[in-house]
């Protein structure tokens, strides 16, 4: 929980006053669903999804704000992991920008690649977790890049 207020908090100072974003409702948003992935819970991850989704359309105007909001209600409106899965990524892709180009914070973040679906996810933790393949293929994967603080 620390890691996440810490990026919460680089996330907020990095944005203009009049632009400022509920950072920790996106970057735990994100966080939990991914954890729900890991564990192959569509259930969960369509309830986190909806919950996520909600504070994505309460945010004031961003850049990415559409892309995260259709690839979230993806997420949203099935129980299909495989889908749930593809569109997580979509939202990974959206995100990390946000993440990447922060300014401050006290915390790191690590953008991870899967080369079986040769795409990216997010973890507040180095350790390879995969939501794409959850028990599967669990440690499949490398960090591709971090955001250092």
């Amino acid at each position: 929980m620390k890691a996440i207020i810490t990026v919460i908090t680089m996330m907020t100072l990095y944005m203009p006053a009049d632009a400022q974003h509920n950072s920790e409702g996106l970057v735990n948003g994100y966080l939990k669903i991914k954890d729900a992935l890991i564990r192959s819970d569509s259930k969960q991850a369509a309830t986190l999804s909806t919950s996520w989704l909600k504070v994505i359309e309460h945010e004031p105007a961003f850049k990415e704000k559409a892309g995260l909001i259709k690839a979230v209600s993806k997420i949203t409106r099935t129980m299909d992991i495989k889908t749930q899965r593809a569109a997580f990524a979509e939202a990974s892709l959206v995100l990390w920008p946000l993440i990447k180009n922060a300014h401050q914070g006290h915390t790191d973040m690590y953008y991870m690649y899967c080369p079986m679906k040769k795409t990216y996810w997010i973890s507040a933790e180095p350790e390879i977790r995969n939501p794409y393949y959850g028990a599967a293929m669990l440690t499949c994967g490398n960090v591709a890049d971090k955001k250092q603080h």
